[in-house]
């Protein structure tokens, strides 16, 4: 759920990016970031884990402007693909008001987003019981290959609640 500060006025938003290794969530954010206004953001933000090169966060704050005299923020996360960090993943996992399922469509890498997202749901479910209530977005990547799976398997193999994609 959205937090809310009432002495500053401000409200906060946390949305997730998920997705097996490679299918695009940090090139996502570069884009987010490339794209936006200057008066939007602030910064995009990696935090690295060390010797572990495919375990780190990303972190993109927006300002969304105001609203009722509120300031409107969203902040964008990437959920690296274990959990070697398990109090950060819990945080990041705890509170959020928004997930975007990023799914490799080629063929040879649908196992992987299958395996990642089955095993992704369960780490939420653990630390945000109500997740399945929350906006999720499946976005498929990589259609421009020529391996790519049919968006019919894609929509009944990844997207049971028919969210749209």
């Amino acid at each position: 759920m959205a937090q809310t500060n009432l002495t500053t006025k401000e409200i906060h938003c946390k949305v997730l990016y998920l997705g097996a290794q490679g299918v695009g969530k940090s090139t996502n954010l570069q884009n987010i970031y490339r794209n936006s206004s200057a008066e939007y953001k602030t910064g995009l933000v990696t935090i690295s884990h060390g010797a572990l090169d495919d375990q780190y966060y990303e972190f993109l704050p927006l300002s969304m402007g105001y609203v009722q005299g509120y300031h409107i923020k969203i902040h964008l996360f990437t959920l690296p693909i274990s959990n070697y960090y398990p109090v950060s993943e819990q945080i990041l996992l705890k509170d959020m008001d928004g997930l975007v399922y990023i799914v490799d469509s080629q063929t040879e890498n649908l196992t992987d987003s299958i395996d990642y997202l089955f095993d992704v749901q369960n780490r939420i479910q653990e630390f945000n019981p109500e997740a399945h209530t929350l906006p999720q977005i499946y976005q498929y990547n990589k259609r421009d290959k020529d391996s790519c799976v049919s968006l019919d398997v894609l929509q009944k193999t990844f997207n049971l609640n028919g969210v749209p994609f």
